[in-house]
């Protein structure tokens, strides 16, 4: 059967492809040895995860959080509101303010952001503040690589105890 066109002419019979034996085989790394093997995708969920995976939160510094958060959107991760509040602890957040407001700090003096954040959520409790946006910041921060375990909570601890000290002290 002919599928007319639509100026009415009839069109031609199917024909058959190429055999295959005319079609030169594909090279494989066997056979063709110039062959290289593609280089692993540097962008995607997993080149994020591996980032992370080489920041300590709880030791990093606000140079070292500007260039991971720059390293993570190269990535492909998404900026989201918990990078922008990463952000707020990098170099060029903190330097805005130290023009603006007056003051220096040291770019390259490492920080505890975990425990930072731990104490802020306390305040926040402590004062009937709203907390969810510091639980979702310290899970994210939690997907970091870096201190975890019994180390981790002598730190937090000691940091909210000194700071409600100083507060009361006020």
């Amino acid at each position: 059967m002919y599928i007319t066109q639509t100026h009415g002419a009839a069109a031609p019979p199917l024909t058959r492809a190429h055999p295959a034996r005319d079609i030169p085989p594909a090279p494989t790394f066997q056979t063709d040895q110039t062959a290289v093997p593609p280089e692993p995708d540097p962008t995607g969920p997993a080149a994020v995860a591996l980032i992370k995976s080489e920041y300590d939160m709880t030791n990093i510094s606000p140079r070292e959080v500007d260039e991971m958060v720059d390293r993570m959107i190269k990535a492909g991760d998404d900026m989201n509101g918990d990078l922008l509040m990463l952000l707020t602890h990098g170099e060029g957040f903190r330097q805005h303010l130290a023009n603006t407001f007056g003051g220096t700090f040291d770019p390259n003096e490492k920080q505890d952001l975990v425990a930072q954040s731990k104490v802020q959520l306390q305040l926040a409790k402590q004062f009937g503040d709203p907390t969810e946006y510091l639980t979702r910041f310290i899970a994210f921060l939690d997907t970091f690589g870096g201190q975890s375990g019994e180390a981790a909570q002598i730190s937090e601890t000691s940091t909210v105890a000194a700071i409600v000290r100083a507060n009361a002290s006020t």
